[in-house]
Order: C-alpha cells, then structure tokens, then sequence
C-alpha cells in the first residue's frame, strides 16, 4: 500500500545520472537502472550472458566477435559482500572471475578459512601500497629535479568536510608534470592553519631548498593556448595600469557605499537597520581588499621577467636588449648569475635556430636534445624556473572532479588514507602502469607491512 520501491527507484536514479552523467540517454539510464535494481532476477535468468552476446550479434552487423567491458571509477566494495549477495562489489566479483581460471586461487579461496585477504582491511591494505609506492617515486622524481613548484587549494566534500588538495609541478626528463600528492582534510580554514597543512605535508618530501612558486587560486582566463596570460606577452605598464584601475574601482565603489550612510547615526537605544549593517560590511570589505591589493601584486615583476625567454621577442630584443628585465630576473631569483646570463642571452637571441622555436618548453628541448645545456647555463635554469611557475590551479579543479566522482554522497564516510589512494590510481594511470615492477613492489611492500599468516615472500 505504499510507493517505497518507487522512492528506492529514485534513490537509484540519483546514483546513477550523477552531475557528470548529466546527458545520458533514456536507453541507457533504464537498462542501468534495471541491472542495478534487478541483479538477483537477472543473475537467475538462464543462459544469460549467451543470450546477451547472440542478441548483440544479431543487432547489425559487427565488426568484432567478443565484447570487452572495464570497470572505472567504480566502488571496489559491495553493499553486501556475503556468498549470497548480488551486489559484492568489483573487487570480489574480479577475484572470483579470476578465479574461475586460476585453479590455485580458487582452491584457496575455497579451503582458506583465515587468510583469505580478501576483506574490507585487506583492500585499504594494497591501496595504501600502491599509494606509498607511488610516493616513492614520486620522491625520487623530486630528488632528481632541480625546481618545484605547489598549488594548493581546498573545496568540500560529500561529506561536508573541507578537503585541502596539494598539487606538486616540476620537470622529468625533458618534460612538465604536475603531479597530485594528497588531500588533507582541515579544520582550521585561515590562513595560518593552511599554511600550517601545507607546510607539514611538503616537509615529507624536503622540497623546502627546491620550491620557487606557489599558486593557491586559479581563473580560467589565466589559461588557454591561444588567448591566456600564458601565451599573451605580459608588458609591466600594463599591469600597473591593471592594477591602479582596480584601485580606483574599489575606491569608487566605497564612496558611493559612503554617501548612501546617514550622517548622523540612531540613538544607541534604537537597532539600525539591515540595510545599514550591510553597508558597513560593504565598506569594510573594500577597505581589505585596497589595503591587499599592493601586498597580492607586489611581485609581479617575476612573472615579467619571463619574457626574456618569451620566443616571439627574440627579434625585438636583438636590437632592443631588456636590460631592466635582467636586473627584474636576477632580483627576484638570486641564484641567476647576471654577467653569465646577459651573455647567453645575447647569443640567444641572435641565433635563428633559437627564434624558430615555437614556445619556452620547445625552446628548453632543443638546448637539452643539442647537448647545450653547459653551453647555457644560465639561460637553462631560468627556462626551469619559468616552466615550473604555475599559471594556474588548474590540475587542483581537477583533482576535485575527481574527487567528486569517488567520494559521493553513498561514500561520504570514505577515510582519508582510501580516498587519497583511489585519487592518486584515478589521476596517475599512466604514471603507475609506467612504474617498473609495480605489481611486484606492490606485493612485497603489502607482505612487509606486518606479520601475514601466509608467505608472501619467496626467496
């Protein structure tokens, strides 16, 4: 006499055409919805799979004869992991399919009445491997680095905890990676209490020596190939003039504040209005950000100071030589050598094997594949810094995408040590699937952690 199986159907519905999954079909969204509600009526059906496959082959023609299916972004926990259940989850389903091909494995999952390593404990154990032997890596890359630069910035969660993300750029064999580090959840919001977070996470890595940048908000129209600050030359006038008419703006903006006060405020007995108590806030508003503004863009220059290595001014700078952006460079990064990198410069810029070069990490290349690199020094390690400055935050949005995608609403309660492991899987496939012997590493460090009851180690 009720409509609960309908509200679970909803419920099911809101799992399944997620934020992200917006724009799936109706097709899809009620063939998932019926696999999802209905997998113990399926699993019942008889001949099922070959039913499937014969129904998909008869469909129209296909160019291929088996059908492949992954699993992504995908919980590895079931809602009910027992023997009986339809729904035990990706991992356990995985092991058992393995299984059916793996005599060994399945005799052990079989026979095995402790030590099946196949709880809940166990799977946090081999994420937690992974991760750690991602870390390791990644601390060998930082080693052999000579720049590092961090972004940081922080967003809720599901759960509506605040999740302080902590993002690491440098440069590996020639090429920029931005590599993710972890989510850190905070309590403590100011400024001081990031810092705080920040500081202690970086401490791990003894990056302190190396770091040269540090970005904690983005824009988005800070990016872009063709039309962002990145590809856009960047003149100091330019943004004096930026930065004074923002001035003014908010100046402006507060004095018409101002003249919609009264002169003469209410008797203490009265209460002043809402209206009034959101104006002051108004204006106090303004007064921070016009005291800020000159400390936020006081180093701009450093990020001008690029446009020595900036390749459509090379033959502007041939006849025009930026002396004033030398001594900006060598100002803000004291580990320049003015004489030695006004020379290499000279010779940069006359050379046209250099002016045809397209962009800074083409013209780093070249210097790197030429063998050049103790020819310039100076000009090499200026090229490092500049690429490993950071634009924007943009690999931090992303990390909260994915970070969306993995702790939903019914994984809101996810701990911190899981959710920074599938994160760093999800981000760095790529760098994982390169890491040589992983699997292996992977096994050793799990076998190493603790006393097992099996031998997971053979000498």
């Amino acid at each position: 006499m009720t409509t609960a199986e309908a509200e679970r159907s909803f419920s099911t519905l809101k799992r399944i055409k997620t934020a992200s999954r917006a724009t799936m079909g109706q097709d899809r969204l009620n063939a998932l919805t019926c696999i999802t509600i209905h997998k113990d009526t399926i699993g019942s059906i008889n001949n099922f799979i070959n039913r499937v496959i014969d129904h998909f082959a008869l469909q129209k023609d296909r160019r291929m004869d088996l059908l492949y299916k992954y699993v992504h972004e995908i919980a590895l926990r079931g809602h009910d992991e027992s023997t009986e259940s339809y729904n035990r989850g990706v991992f356990l389903d995985l092991i058992t399919r393995d299984a059916k091909n793996d005599p060994l494995l399945a005799n052990h999952l079989e026979t095995a009445t402790v030590a099946r390593y196949t709880s809940k404990e166990t799977q946090n154990e081999l994420l937690n491997c992974m991760y750690n032997i991602y870390l390791e890596e990644l601390k060998s890359d930082i080693t052999n680095t000579k720049f590092v630069s961090v972004q940081a910035d922080e967003a809720t969660d599901a759960g509506k905890r605040t999740q302080f993300v902590i993002i690491l750029r440098f440069l590996k064999e020639g090429k920029l990676v931005e590599r993710f580090l972890e989510f850190v959840e905070v309590s403590d919001r100011t400024a001081d209490g990031l810092a705080t977070t920040l500081t202690e996470a970086l401490e791990k890595l003894d990056v302190k020596e190396k770091l040269i940048a540090q970005t904690y908000d983005g824009a988005a129209v800070m990016s872009g190939r063709l039309s962002g600050v990145q590809r856009r030359s960047l003149d100091s006038h330019m943004c004096e003039r930026a930065i004074n008419t923002f001035q003014d703006a908010v100046s402006s903006i507060r004095m018409e504040i101002s003249s919609y006060l009264p002169e003469e405020q209410h008797q203490a007995k009265r209460r002043r209005d809402d209206r009034s108590e959101n104006k002051l806030a108004a204006i106090e508003a303004c007064d921070i950000i016009a005291n800020q503004i000159t400390d936020r863009f006081s180093q701009h220059n450093a990020v001008i100071s690029f446009n020595l290595l900036n390749v459509d001014n090379f033959p502007t700078f041939v006849n025009s030589f930026p002396t004033n952006l030398i001594s900006e460079a060598v100002t803000y990064y004291p580990i320049l050598h003015k004489p030695k990198l006004t020379t290499e410069l000279e010779v940069l810029y006359s050379n046209n094997t250099f002016t045809q070069c397209e962009s800074m990490i083409e013209l780093y290349r070249l210097i790197c594949t030429s063998e050049l690199g103790t020819t310039f020094v100076e000009v090499t390690k200026f090229l490092e810094i500049a690429l490993t400055t950071p634009m924007t935050t943009a690999e931090a949005e992303r990390s909260f995408s994915t970070l969306k995608r993995i702790k939903t609403a019914s994984r809101a309660t996810m701990g911190q040590d899981r959710l920074n492991a599938l994160t760093c899987i999800t981000i760095h496939k790529d760098t994982i699937g390169s890491i040589n012997n992983f699997i292996n590493r992977v096994i050793d460090h799990f076998a190493l952690q603790k006393d097992r009851r099996m031998d997971l180690l053979y000498k």
